[in-house]
């Protein structure tokens, strides 16, 4: 969630140095096949999206490397996965010991951060992002659609000026701030923070409204959606070095990540919201 520019089209992001973003920095663009569902044309995204500058683009960083080509071979060994912390916390960790029952050698970390990432120095072998990668040194795999809406605690009091939760006064520019702003014209801003896990517990607490992935709100009994619809849906992708794709541990860890976005499609694409 970091500011640079306002640029909500997607003609924003060339291909000449990729470097991640964190959720606010992805509202300041709309990734390729991000589609507004109700609200301005430019509603953005939470999730991890990438604008041009490095080698590669993910959500956490994928760094080319040099490995010993017979152990790649071998479907055992470390893997990073690097995205947002919803999709870690939310969908990855409660499935996680479906992948380890059948691939016990593996050896799997977990990276998220929200702050503005340099590829050239971080590592990682599979990432989670909201753009298709360009670069040639990087080979994507479609994993499904994700939608986001506005949630709070249930009876929490709706009325034309509800209290708000944001981003931190630096990240002002973003578009989740103007986001915020439009969809609540007379609200105000009570909290605010840097991650969707905390936007998810302030919102729980009834401390306000929030905006928050549909796969981590809409089954949670404790929050309600305000509004119908999602307000923006758009295609997420996993993110690999080419010389990475077909590594066993790596080419596993990417049909586990599509089986959760095949299974879990209705919930991810804000389609199951809670009664």
């Amino acid at each position: 969630m970091l500011p640079v520019s306002i640029r909500p089209q997607c003609s924003a992001m060339r291909p000449s140095r990729i470097r991640t973003m964190s959720i606010a920095s992805t509202l300041k663009v709309l990734p390729e096949g991000a589609a507004p569902m109700k609200g301005p044309s430019w509603l953005p995204l939470i999730c991890s999206c990438a604008t041009s500058r490095s080698p590669l683009a993910s959500a956490g960083g994928i760094l080319r490397r040099r490995t010993d080509p017979r152990r790649d071979q071998r479907l055992e060994g470390p893997v990073r996965i690097t995205a947002l912390d919803a999709l870690i916390d939310y969908l990855i960790i409660p499935r996680l010991s479906q992948l380890l029952d059948r691939h016990p050698r593996l050896e799997v970390t977990f990276t998220s951060d929200f702050r503005i990432l340099d590829l050239s120095r971080r590592e990682a072998d599979v990432a989670i992002r909201a753009s298709k990668p360009v670069h040639p040194d990087a080979v994507g795999r479609r994993l499904g659609r994700q939608a986001i809406a506005a949630y709070a605690a249930r009876g929490f009091p709706l009325d034309d000026q509800p209290r708000l939760i944001g981003l931190p006064h630096a990240l002002d520019g973003t578009l989740m701030t103007k986001m915020l702003a439009e969809l609540f014209p007379r609200g105000r801003i009570v909290a605010r923070c840097n991650s969707e896990g905390q936007m998810i517990s302030l919102a729980r607490a009834g401390v306000g409204i929030a905006l928050i992935d549909c796969f981590a709100a809409d089954p949670d009994p404790r929050l309600q959606r305000i509004g119908a619809d999602p307000i923006a849906s758009y295609d997420m992708w996993t993110v690999s070095h080419v010389d990475l794709r077909q590594t066993p541990r790596v080419r596993a860890v990417t049909e586990f990540l599509t089986a959760i976005y095949r299974e879990e499609a209705d919930l991810l694409a804000g389609l199951k919201p809670a009664s």
